[in-house]
């Protein structure tokens, strides 16, 4: 198979990838956040290998270490500090962000050919999950997409069943000459999952009561629910004026100036629901004693505009110097529910808010290998007045040409913004508050150091936190009043012995607050075989997977406000989870078969990544992907 690039469509840059051996399709989609910045396009190189299909779970392959509830598709909390990016208006609500989709998880795709991707996974305690993905050209310049998730796990514990649905619809065109280029796409997520409190006697599980079948274990809550869904829909679209003279190198004209405009409306509701709630398990009633029924439901709509000036005359050059104004539409509406001859809402507090900002930056391309970046901006209106930010970026990367390809990447950023609605506001059966919250502060400090041929990635990541806001051991939302210090360090090293791989990523941390618990060390390390059978007709891989982090009190999780809070009474870790695994790949059928938590209860720790919440026993999964070529 192949694929086109138009030199109007620029570069490409290809996903950092193992040239130990070729076991990838080539397939590209769109840096999203490259045309967000530069109104240029350039490419990543989709991972289709078979080494990290049996990783399905999108959680892992966002977090790689993170605590769970211990099904597929429950709420998650990283193990690694890892502040939203993302300024504006945010309603909190984060535990479900891996499985979403949304704009910037949205791949907009450059194939010559159709491309359908078909993937299925099956596991014990009623796991499944369907992935349906079709992409093609239907004009030269216009490209389709569709793709569909649904998983359905009904968990090896009582009332822990997850139901999804994710839908999205996207597209881009760009004219003949290139000066025009528009994406777009609609997004459902559909989001049923039962909340069950957790473990009432974590005594049963260190016993190992109930082995054959753990739904006999008592829980805490027997009848809770959430439902969360949303629409979104996105459009960018940017016009270009190009210079008149024609670059000697690439024989295209280079841009002068760009007008891009972006628009998105999303409309989201949450909602939990318990028909029988166990007051002893939530504490404080505040209206009804025999049913639990709150929501959070909004209307966001953004609407940006901005000009980029592009500096050199450079293809591979630019320098855009880049000024815009953003503004947003947030209406909410806090509901509790009551039950009088039938279920209904009632709106506890319902606010709108117009939040405006300025912003602005420029890059300024030294050469092809350096690169210097400032940017910032400041919202002067709405419920984020007061917030600004400000970066400064240095980037390096070597000559194609060179024998060591490397790159690095220096930045410094400061920001000042409000902390989440949810933090601030909230209102339900059991939980209510209105707090004045101060604005947090953060200063993050960033290397990137990767070494392609090496295969050699290295992250480090400094922060110091001001007014950290976070949920207590009650739950409860407050902000700590001393500075925080987080260092983070990450590692990822791949290399080979014959045909046996290794494949480390190491993960160090240290914070100065007893608010932000973190394992001082995490990670997961792959060891596997690879290399074809039957006179290449099959690629193979099988191994085991690691995964461990040191012990710590991590947060326990709240399904009321669907957070993790502080606790100090169960210490989770020093538990090595081990999966042995074994994939191939003939033509464009990719599978896998896994045995996950092979050394259950060796050692004898409770494998808990999440207070009362124990992970799957060991259980069997398989997979499949078929990847048809029109």
């Amino acid at each position: 198979m192949f694929f086109l690039v138009s030199p109007l469509w620029s570069q490409m840059t290809k996903k950092d990838s193992l040239k130990l051996l070729r076991d990838t399709m080539k397939i590209y989609y769109l840096d999203l956040e490259h045309f967000d910045q530069t109104a240029l396009t350039s490419y990543h190189h989709e991972d289709t290998g078979i080494t990290n299909t049996r990783f399905f779970d999108p959680a892992l392959r966002d977090y790689v270490v993170n605590a769970s509830l211990g099904n597929l598709f429950t709420a998650n909390n990283p193990m690694i500090f890892r502040p939203n990016k993302y300024s504006g208006f945010d309603a909190g609500y984060h535990s479900y962000d891996s499985y979403m989709f949304d704009r910037w998880n949205t791949k907009f795709h450059l194939t010559a050919r159709p491309l359908t991707q078909v993937e299925y996974f099956l596991g014990m305690g009623s796991e499944q999950k369907l992935k349906v993905l079709h992409t093609q050209r239907i004009l030269k310049n216009l490209q389709l997409g569709i793709e569909y998730n649904h998983t359905n796990s009904g968990g090896f514990y009582a009332n822990q069943r997850v139901l999804s649905h994710h839908f999205r619809f996207m597209g881009r065109v760009n004219s003949k000459n290139g000066k025009y280029k528009l994406i777009w796409s609609y997004i459902h997520n559909n989001l049923f999952f039962n909340e069950n409190g957790g473990l009432q006697n974590d005594s049963d599980f260190t016993q190992n009561l109930f082995q054959s079948n753990r739904t006999y274990l008592l829980v805490n809550l027997d009848s809770a629910q959430q439902r969360w869904y949303n629409h979104v829909a996105f459009v960018q679209q940017a016009y270009t004026f190009n210079r008149k003279n024609i670059d000697s190198t690439t024989k295209v004209a280079a841009p002068l100036l760009t007008f891009m405009h972006t628009l998105q409306y999303e409309y989201r509701v949450n909602r939990y629901r318990d028909a029988q709630p166990n007051t002893s398990f939530y504490g404080p009633v505040f209206f009804d004693s025999t049913f639990t029924r709150h929501g959070l439901e909004y209307h966001q709509l953004q609407n940006e505009f901005k000009i980029l000036l592009y500096l050199k005359k450079q293809m591979d050059a630019q320098s855009p110097l880049t000024v815009g104004v953003k503004h947003e539409f947030i209406d909410l509406n806090n509901f509790i529910g009551v039950l009088d001859s039938v279920e209904k809402d009632s709106s506890a507090i319902h606010t709108s808010y117009h939040n405006l900002n300025a912003f602005g930056g420029i890059t300024f391309d030294i050469n092809p290998q350096i690169s210097l970046q400032a940017s910032g901006y400041f919202y002067f209106a709405g419920y984020n007045i007061g917030d600004f930010g400000a970066q400064f970026k240095f980037h390096y990367q070597s000559k194609d040409s060179a024998k060591v390809n490397q790159y690095l990447t220096a930045s410094i950023r400061y920001r000042q913004f409000e902390p989440s609605w949810v933090f601030k506001n909230f209102q339900s059966n059991h939980r209510k508050y209105q707090l004045d919250l101060q604005k947090q502060r953060e200063l993050n400090i960033s290397l990137v150091y990767k070494v392609k041929s090496w295969n050699l990635d290295l992250t480090f990541n400094s922060y110091l936190v001001n007014n950290y806001t976070y949920f207590d051991t009650l739950a409860n939302p407050t902000q700590l009043t001393d500075v925080a210090n987080v260092f983070t360090l990450e590692l990822h090293k791949r290399f080979r012995a014959w045909k046996i791989y290794f494949d480390p990523l190491l993960i160090g941390q240290f914070s100065t607050t007893d608010q932000i618990r973190l394992p001082y060390f995490a990670g997961r390390l792959s060891i596997y075989f690879q290399g074809f059978l039957f006179k290449k007709a099959l690629l193979f891989n099988a191994g085991i997977d690691v995964s461990y982090n040191t012990p710590y009190m991590a947060n326990s999780y709240d399904p009321i406000a669907s957070a993790f809070y502080l606790q100090n009474q169960q210490v989770t870790g020093n538990y090595p989870f081990i999966d042995l695994q074994m994939s191939g790949r003939v033509k464009t059928v990719s599978f896998f078969i896994k045995l996950r938590n092979v050394n259950q209860r060796w050692p004898d720790v409770p494998y808990y990544t999440t207070p009362h919440y124990p992970l799957q026993d060991r259980s069997v999964q398989v997979g499949i992907c078929w990847n048809f070529l029109n």
